[in-house]
């Protein structure tokens, strides 16, 4: 598989993923429902301290372990987005001996399965006469199409690795490089990446380790039209060819509707992805029980898009250039740069310790974070079909163009405590506190606070359980715990009133330039918080062989970031975030008053 979780589909309780099979797509991932309206229901993505939210830059094969956190207990110490749950993953180290090197592949091939039962030729001429008591006399065509095998096929998909690890008493190495080729089973889409990987561990001195983990990864995604070529291929008449000698047939003499085929070959739609992830941590032990840790992690992406649509016509034949109703008479060459920095820089002290039968461990420390992205996009006309002329400056001038861009910025900063106690090892207590400070608000409602606890009790442990051969493991636990949101999907601008300069506007006969309000903005816009409530029973039984987990949870979302929408009338019909986003009286009152004052002025 290209992602973690898409091994692990069907295989979690109360984790939901979905996969739509269209190389390079990530799976959609629900742990424990959808907890935000628009700040997202993906969980929050850990992988080797880096955070993110994407993970198919990852080599399935560079995976060691994937731990996934459900309850509030234990995603309230990630802040910001745990509200969603938590995928840690960890990629692998080199072990202790010689060098090692090893290779692992496989090939496979994958097909459309269980698809609609289609009417053929003959099939939908009875159909169409008996629906309008007329006989089509479309026989000479002498053809009977199934448009889902003409727009489908049987996609190979291969994945290739080999890795190169080893490790000494003060050094750890490991060196991996992958390549994946997924074609899809829709014609012209595939997806290939290319992944390399560096994790190193060197021990400076006795108390002293320094840890470099960084990835590369360079993705090539070809897309087409799939939900217009499905579409028309449910619909299409099975009596028109598909294509021949070149020309597509005229589906639109039946149902008006387009060629599948012509729906995917009439565009080409790639998109280069470049990231670059990587996590430095220094570590420092001045006694055995307690460690000094300071990390900074960053995730870098940069993706080049370009879309063309060709130019083509279409005629009155039975076989046409076109398509029948589809004709594009100019081409069009849209191109999108994208880049994101997400960096996090972390500084933690812990302290564990055991006294006797009890065990202390308390962790305390600072995060603070980045994330900034920036895009631009233009759209030209006119450019030739030669791919090597794909450039926005090969457009013609003299037809319509278009440009666009945008650039956001948010930052966090936060403090995290967490205390780990246990009596004996089966009486337990984790409690978790963590204030979040976010620039998506204003300066009243910049601070969140998050608390969290849960307790747990090994019931294997006591002393009425140790002659019984069933239970390996008996575990009871609870937990409370409430976690934070700050997406508003427009960061700053999601409480900050902004203005559309250079608006066309006319006083008096004449024509000037004016500005407007773009949007309504919520100014109070706060946290939104998620309160989870835990309870669960966890068993090992038979030697390991029979596990299992009965859990019941309570999620509840206050405060939600929403959109609503609002009468124009009011200026705007999309405001940003709100906290359940409802004008008051006094506010209507206000910007009807406004709205009456500048229709009187003009």
């Amino acid at each position: 598989v290209m992602t973690a979780t898409q091994g692990i589909q069907g295989k979690v309780a109360g984790v939901q993923i979905t996969s739509s099979g269209q190389p390079g797509s990530q799976p959609s991932v629900r742990i424990r429902g959808t907890g935000s309206a628009i700040g997202g229901a993906e969980p929050l993505y850990v992988v080797d301290g880096v955070i993110t939210t994407d993970i198919t830059n990852i080599n399935t094969a560079d995976i060691v372990s994937m731990d996934i956190l459900k309850d509030a207990s234990s995603t309230a110490i990630y802040g910001a987005r745990g509200s969603n749950g938590v995928i840690i993953i960890t990629t692998k180290q080199g072990a202790k001996g010689k060098m090692q090197i090893s290779y692992n592949g496989n090939v496979g091939i994958q097909s459309a399965t269980h698809l609609v039962k289609m009417a053929d030729a003959q099939q939908y001429i009875n159909y169409v006469s008996a629906a309008t008591y007329d006989i089509i006399n479309i026989a000479s065509t002498g053809v009977s199409t199934d448009w889902y095998k003409e727009i489908l096929r049987n996609g190979v998909e291969q994945d290739h690795g080999i890795t190169i690890s080893g490790a000494s008493d003060k050094t750890k190495y490991l060196l991996s490089a992958g390549y994946l080729d997924d074609e899809g089973i829709v014609i012209n889409n595939d997806f290939k990446r290319f992944t390399i990987r560096s994790n190193d561990e060197f021990k400076l001195a006795d108390k002293f380790t320094l840890g470099i983990m960084a990835s590369y990864t360079n993705g090539i995604n070809q897309n087409v039209n799939l939900g217009t070529a499905y579409n028309d291929a449910y619909r299409a008449a099975p009596v028109i060819p598909g294509r021949v000698n070149g020309k597509y047939g005229n589906t639109s003499l039946f149902q008006n509707v387009g060629n599948p085929i012509l729906d995917i070959n009439d565009n080409n739609n790639r998109t280069a992805d470049n990231r670059l992830q990587g996590n430095t941590y220094l570590e420092y032990k001045p006694v055995t029980w307690l460690t000094l840790r300071s990390s900074i992690g960053a995730d870098w992406d940069n993706a080049l898009s370009r879309s063309y649509n060709y130019q083509f016509f279409s005629d009155t034949s039975t076989f046409i250039k076109g398509g029948g109703n589809q004709s594009n008479p100019n081409s069009t060459l849209a191109v999108t740069s994208a880049n994101a920095l997400h960096w996090v820089w972390d500084n933690t002290i812990t302290f564990n310790k055991r006294f006797n039968a009890h065990n202390i461990t308390l962790l305390a420390g600072t995060t603070s974070e980045e994330i900034s992205s920036t895009s631009s996009y233009a759209s030209v006309q006119g450019v030739a079909a030669n791919p090597s002329l794909w450039y926005i400056h090969n457009g013609n001038n003299a037809l319509p163009f278009s440009n666009d861009g945008y650039g956001t910025k948010q930052t966090r900063n936060s403090y995290i405590a967490r205390l780990n106690y246990s009596f004996e090892d089966k009486y337990l207590f984790t409690g978790n506190f963590r204030a979040d400070a976010s620039s998506n608000f204003p300066a009243q409602n910049r601070w969140g606070y998050f608390p969290s606890a849960g307790v747990g009790w090994v019931i294997s442990k006591e002393g009425f359980m140790q002659n019984q051969k069933i239970f390996d493991l008996l575990k009871i636990r609870g937990s409370w715990g409430q976690a934070g949101n700050d997406f508003t999907g427009s960061g700053s601008s999601g409480y900050t009133v902004t203005l559309l300069q250079n608006l066309p506007y006319f006083f008096g006969g004449s024509g000037t330039s004016g500005s407007a309000i773009s949007q309504i903005v919520d100014q109070n816009l706060k946290w939104e918080t998620t309160t989870e409530s835990d309870v669960a029973v966890e068993f090992s039984a038979l030697k390991s062989k029979l596990t299992g987990e009965f859990s019941y949870y309570s999620k509840i979302v206050k405060n939600a970031l929403i959109n609503v929408q609002v009468p124009s009338t009011l200026g705007s019909y999309n405001p940003s975030g709100g906290q359940g986003y409802v004008l008051t009286n006094q506010q209507r009152l206000f910007l009807f008053h406004k709205w009456k004052y500048y229709v009187q002025q003009e």
